[in-house]
């Protein structure tokens, strides 16, 4: 009621839906639900923009005191678990929210819970940029849980002009569409004039703003709809990073020199980089008889004995036979890998080897 007087009732009682569901309750089905009424003698809310409070984004606050997505969310999580949330207003006279929510018998939840899949991790380095704050520090808490070293910025112009500055320290750019001075569109064209293999995802309330053929053409690799759910995010993520891994063999410059190799704790399973980025590698090697077992961590040796990286957290994603002799055991093969769980100092490390032993080209 933003500090004037007034009166907010808060009532909860149980209310039973039979079979034929009563008109109010048509939407829900038949059983037992817990009524949560909410009610306020405050300002009301204008008819006019009744159809859109449950929009996301849309707030008639001024610019900081509100993003518009409290009502959007509570909707979101109220459907979510069956239930239904209406809402009576009438101007300057009250407002009152109804929260129905599904009774669980107890009885149904003896049984084990099942635990969710584990939400994919990685090391890399992510631009963040959003003008909303509580966004930011939302986002840039739960991409530091997944192991991401995250830079988080809320004016855009001042991401362009940091990114300008050192455009080679980030693998990734996650910003919003709809922000003051520069969209998230800009952002991104201007991004890619100064780098253009540089990895977007952009965060949208709207999914017409932009078509797929337009969002190609930028150099977009996914958008992520507001509300985030952050195991999508962290999916689409990794999506787009592996990608950008697969993209990134094709250009010379992250192309290892012949004489790095790799050489996994497996004994005897050593091979030639083919190609390498921040994300992982691929590798050539030859063997004769069974299939080396996948192992979890390698060493990258430098022929020469000037540079050695050990202790890499792997996880592979393909194994290829290039070629195999006939009547022979002996065959060449092809994997690739992506790094995970990499200290700052391994990053750093393999920063360096790209950046100091991949002029070369092996084909």
């Amino acid at each position: 009621m933003e500090g004037e007087c007034g009166r907010i009732d808060v009532r909860l009682e149980s209310v039973c839906i039979p079979s034929s569901r009563p008109t109010q309750y048509s939407g829900l089905a038949p059983g037992t639900y817990i009524k949560l009424v909410v009610s306020d003698t405050g300002h009301g809310i204008d008819p006019q923009i009744m159809d859109q409070i449950f929009d996301p984004y849309f707030t008639t606050k001024d610019v900081g005191k509100g993003t518009g997505m409290g009502l959007s969310l509570v909707q979101g999580i109220v459907k979510n678990h069956g239930g239904e949330i209406t809402v009576e207003s009438e101007l300057g006279q009250f407002t009152r929210v109804t929260i129905m929510l599904p009774i669980i018998d107890e009885a149904e939840n003896d049984t084990d819970v099942s635990v969710s899949e584990e939400l994919a991790t990685g090391n890399e380095r992510i631009l963040l940029v959003d003008d909303e704050v509580m966004i930011v520090d939302v986002m840039t808490q739960f991409l530091s849980q997944l192991g991401y070293r995250t830079t988080s910025m809320t004016d855009s112009p001042a991401a362009l002009e940091k990114f300008r500055n050192q455009p080679d320290q980030y693998d990734l750019v996650i910003t919003d569409m709809t922000m003051p001075k520069l969209t998230g569109i800009q952002l991104t064209r201007a991004m890619r004039e100064i780098r253009t293999d540089i990895a977007v995802i952009i965060c949208t309330g709207f999914s017409d703003q932009i078509s797929i053929e337009r969002s190609k053409e930028l150099g977009i690799q996914a958008f992520i709809m507001k509300p985030v759910v952050m195991g999508e995010m962290a999916k689409t993520i990794r999506d787009v990073l592996d990608g950008q891994t697969v993209d990134r063999r094709k250009d010379k410059r992250f192309r290892a020199l012949s004489g790095a190799f790799f050489i996994s704790k497996a004994a005897g399973n050593r091979g030639r980089v083919l190609d390498i980025s921040k994300s992982g590698l691929s590798f050539k090697y030859v063997f004769d008889g069974k299939v080396p077992a996948y192992t979890d961590q390698a060493t990258i040796n430098m022929a020469a004995g000037n540079f050695s990286l050990e202790n890499l957290t792997y996880r592979p994603i393909s194994d290829t036979m290039l070629k195999a002799d006939n009547g022979s055991n002996v065959e060449t093969r092809r994997r690739g890998v992506q790094f995970e769980k990499l200290t700052p100092l391994q990053s750093d490390q393999l920063e360096y080897f790209i950046k100091n032993y991949t002029a070369g080209l092996v084909n």
